[in-house]
């Protein structure tokens, strides 16, 4: 399982993207506590970048043959 967190200081919410076998779902929450659950089709940009970035941290920087 794989959790992902993107903070955007401008706008006021913390997104978390959780993965985990062939289920995504992305929740916004508002620090009211508001949470709103999202299907994964409407960010799939931002869960290929998330993704990307996490491949990319796991990368390591020599791989023997």
């Amino acid at each position: 399982m794989h959790t992902f967190f993107h903070r955007d200081p401008q706008l006021d919410y913390e997104l978390r993207y959780t993965a985990f076998d062939s289920i995504n779902t992305v929740w916004l929450n508002e620090e009211e506590g508001f949470k709103l659950k999202l299907r994964l089709e409407l960010c799939n940009t931002l869960k290929s970048q998330l993704l990307g970035k996490q491949v990319e941290q796991l990368k390591p920087d020599n791989q023997l043959p």
